[in-house]
């Protein structure tokens, strides 16, 4: 499609239908993850739609440019780029052309960490694009709006939701695969992973359809992270198997959170290479002012930190990040650096240190998910172990981690309340606990937590369990 639109241009001496034809097929060119031709053919439709007389669509084409620059770590460049449209179209007077650059312009400023600054930005795109009746800008501005409204999770899912009821029934398909993907982020925040799951598979099938390999991967990445959650280790392996080459963007944070989730299950089952090898990219990107690509660059540094064996530092970079309230505004880079730094705590015996860490993570501004909120009575209890309590409270962790239904994290928590009975001379009781983590850790694949099992009972009396 994208190579017919091409023809078509050359066909036509007629400015404006020229500049739509490019424009068309630099859009199809973003769906298709084709971003170094879609530059050319965007910046000339610009420029021709610009000067025919048509700057409601000049202002449609600079937003997909924007979305490029967006997705290839220029976020900067994306914010001047409509900043200057922008003024352009306040000038002239344009006021669907200010709606449509000021929802995304909004959204930029958002993942750069500005909420204050992109808040005037996504009000005005509603109250005219709600004027204009422009449905796919409205469409827009409500993702914009529920995602700066995170910490707000009932005001902010019932914007996404009708964010998505809305762009089906206008029929705005790029406005539906984003609704779908920012519904399931929040769902997820919410606890609601079953009806999270069903909204990417509803995205899945539209971006499928529609060939948008971009956001298909972008969806898939959501997917991937509520597999690694739930414990579904091998449909992750299947999934990121079964995507298309069509569409990869080495450099658009959302996809390398793929990578990295697969990193770190290659983590926790004790694949050293293979660790290395899909994070060592993230962790040297260069340093942007776009806040989901610094926290996937954090995210990478650690994983190798952590697989190398350097855990000091891994403890250091998850403290400082979260101390960062423009990095931690993130709520799953919050909880990614929670769960690494509390790995190195427990592995270095450093209760000081997780002290530390769960105090910057409890003046992380984010609204707290009920994963966050049964993680962190893990952490209590391990540094409540390694202060050496009295009773450090795993039960509870137990329980909440089954609340929220993390196998992983259920097993973990019963391996170390098993290490820590062992430890006070209540062998006893730890066979049940090793039963029942073994199954786990077994099916998932986590051999360095079965060498841990293995180490207890080389310390205790008690013979190893067996599970079928």
């Amino acid at each position: 499609a994208q190579r017919a639109f091409e023809r078509a241009a050359g066909l036509t001496d007629e400015g404006v239908e020229r500049g739509r034809s490019l424009a068309r097929a630099g859009e199809l060119a973003v769906m298709g993850g084709r971003v170094e031709e879609a530059v050319p053919l965007l910046e000339e439709a610009i420029d021709i739609l610009g000067a025919s007389g048509f700057p409601a669509e000049a202002a449609a084409a600079q937003v997909r440019l924007g979305e490029v620059l967006f997705v290839t770590s220029r976020i900067e460049e994306a914010v001047a780029l409509l900043e200057q449209a922008l003024a352009t179209h306040e000038a002239e007077g344009d006021d669907v052309a200010i709606a449509t650059v000021s929802a995304e312009l909004g959204r930029f400023l958002f993942f750069e960490g500005r909420s204050d600054d992109a808040t005037p930005h996504v009000e005005r795109a509603l109250e005219l694009s709600e004027r204009l009746r422009l449905a796919d800008v409205v469409v827009e501005a409500l993702n914009n709006k529920a995602l700066l409204l995170a910490h707000r999770p009932n005001e902010s899912l019932g914007l996404m939701r009708q964010a998505l009821v809305l762009a089906e029934e206008a029929g705005v398909p790029r406005g539906a695969l984003r609704s779908c993907m920012n519904l399931s982020f929040l769902l997820a925040l919410s606890g609601k992973t079953a009806e999270a799951e069903g909204v990417i598979e509803r995205g899945l099938t539209l971006a499928r359809r529609r060939g948008d390999r971009v956001w298909e991967r972008a969806l898939t990445t959501n997917l991937v992270q509520f597999y690694f959650e739930s414990g579904q280790w091998d449909d992750i392996e299947r999934v990121v198997a079964e995507i298309p080459e069509d569409g990869q963007l080495t450099s658009d944070p959302v996809q390398a959170a793929m990578m990295l989730v697969l990193a770190q299950m290659s983590l926790y089952r004790g694949e050293r290479e293979r660790v290395q090898e899909l994070a060592a990219e993230y962790a040297a990107w260069n340093e942007t002012a776009n806040v989901q690509a610094t926290n996937v660059r954090i995210w990478a540094r650690e994983l190798l930190a952590q697989v190398e064996g350097r855990h000091d530092d891994a403890l250091r970079e998850s403290i400082r990040s979260l101390g960062d309230h423009h990095l931690a505004t993130d709520p799953e880079a919050v909880e990614k650096f929670l769960e690494l730094g509390g790995e190195s705590a427990v592995l270095t015996a450093d209760a000081d240190a997780l002290e530390d860490l769960l105090a910057v993570a409890a003046a992380a501004p984010i609204d707290r998910s009920p994963s966050l909120e049964a993680r962190t009575l893990l952490h209590r209890a391990r540094l409540a172990a390694l202060r050496g309590e009295a009773d450090p409270r795993f039960d509870d962790a137990v329980t909440a981690l089954r609340k929220v239904e993390e196998p992983f994290w259920v097993a973990t928590a019963l391996l170390e309340q098993a290490e820590w009975l062992a430890a006070h001379g209540r062998s006893n009781e730890i066979d049940p606990l090793l039963t029942e983590a073994r199954g786990v850790f077994e099916r998932l694949g986590a051999q360095p937590r079965l060498e841990r099992l293995e180490r207890i009972h080389a310390t205790s009396s008690t013979p190893a369990p067996t599970s079928s």
